[in-house]
């Protein structure tokens, strides 16, 4: 057995999960509604969940994106846990905050990760920035925390949208997109006009 596999999280209506035992003594460096994520090794992490169905819901997600380069690789899963890829990078939030401005290698990661979304036939075709991980030296971007990408549809990115507004950038997004790929852009301007 893992040291990993003593940890204990409990669900909290409404708030993120509490860790209730951690045993192993590893590094909690996140929590969210669903579970909490514990590094193992410069490489790989552990998210241990409270419900063991919202592990399966991301489990599921994980596995039809282990291709893409959008998402973390698995390296071994059970009952309530996953272990998989440490993603080093920088929430695209505080990225945003810290630099003030979206480069256009940004905008067109984050154009090929909504495209990916589809191509994946996910439920969910948005993220939320906090979500999106910045690995600025590889200017590239990785997508965490899916499970609810498989099974709640959402068709426009409008958590992505929302949260591109409150950092100052969308209309640069916006701007960019149009050069980079004008029918997405055409698509968003007729069904998400509110945005621009």
């Amino acid at each position: 057995m893992s040291a990993f596999q003593s940890i204990i999280v409990k669900e909290q209506s409404g708030k993120d999960v509490r860790v209730e035992a951690n045993p192993a003594g590893l590094l909690c460096i996140g929590t969210g509604r669903q579970g909490a994520v514990f590094k193992i090794s410069s490489t790989t992490c552990v998210k241990i969940f409270g419900d063991p169905k919202k592990k399966e819901q991301e489990e599921i997600v994980l596995w039809t994106a282990q291709n893409s380069p959008f998402f973390p690789k698995i390296y071994e899963t059970g009952s309530t846990y996953i272990v998989m890829e440490l993603i080093d990078g920088e929430p695209l939030n505080k990225y945003l905050d810290r630099e003030k401005y979206i480069p256009k290698w940004l905008t067109l990661q984050i154009l090929l990760m909504i495209k990916e979304l589809k191509n994946l036939n996910l439920a969910r075709h948005d993220a939320r920035l906090r979500h999106i991980y910045v690995l600025e030296n590889e200017q590239r971007i990785k997508v965490i925390d899916h499970v609810n990408s498989g099974t709640t549809f959402i068709s426009q990115p409008k958590k992505l949208f929302q949260g591109l507004k409150k950092c100052g950038v969308l209309s640069d997004f916006l701007n960019q997109t149009q050069e980079i790929d004008i029918d997405t852009y055409d698509e968003w301007k007729k069904t998400m006009r509110k945005f621009f």
